[in-house]
């Protein structure tokens, strides 16, 4: 949980002012948005202030941590990683598999970037990704050899919040991307 009157430190402006980039990069604020954004930004006393400053941007829980901008990397051979619930989702995340499996579920997890980047090296493997319902999935920088991507949501968009940029190459295997699980009697969130 965030706490709104806790003094921001000059790492979470720079954080803050990152988020704005990336925005501004994607389309979502003009430079005149940008400009005010960025003066707010450099003014602000609190996490709340910076929190308010991102708060209609494609970021979970406000302005991200400092330490949003880790990466972390799944690697091994014959074994397999899930992650799943409630877990913080770093900016890049990279995958080096080899013969094994890897189960990426983000509908539950803390999304602090309007862009995600995973890159994969998997030699007979695969990775199963559940996202929001609202995200976007790039698999078009994913070199595919005797192997396949596919999203199997009804109607994903093309420019969803967050976006999932794929890079790299899979190798005898498989990529597949779903939607939230169906539950009859789940509570909306």
């Amino acid at each position: 949980m965030r706490d709104d009157h806790v003094r921001a430190s000059d790492e979470e402006r720079e954080a803050t002012l990152e988020v704005l980039k990336e925005a501004m990069a994607n389309g979502m604020l003009d430079i005149n948005e940008f400009d005010e954004r960025s003066s707010r930004t450099m003014a602000s006393r609190t996490r709340g202030d910076l929190a308010e400053v991102v708060a209609d941007l494609p970021i979970a829980g406000g302005a991200p941590a400092a330490e949003d901008n880790r990466t972390v990397e799944f690697t091994g051979t014959f074994n397999s990683v899930k992650r799943k619930g409630d877990w913080d989702v770093p900016r890049r995340i990279m995958i080096r598999k080899n013969m094994g499996s890897t189960e990426l579920d983000f509908t539950e997890a803390n999304i602090a970037h309007p862009v995600v980047d995973i890159e994969v090296e998997v030699n007979g493997g695969s990775l199963q990704m559940r996202v929001p319902d609202e995200a976007s999935v790039d698999f078009n920088g994913v070199e595919l050899t005797l192997a396949s991507a596919e999203d199997h949501r009804k109607r994903p968009p093309q420019q969803g919040k967050p976006h999932f940029r794929l890079t790299g190459a899979m190798r005898v295997g498989s990529i597949e991307v779903r939607g939230r699980p169906w539950r009859p009697f789940a509570r909306k969130r």
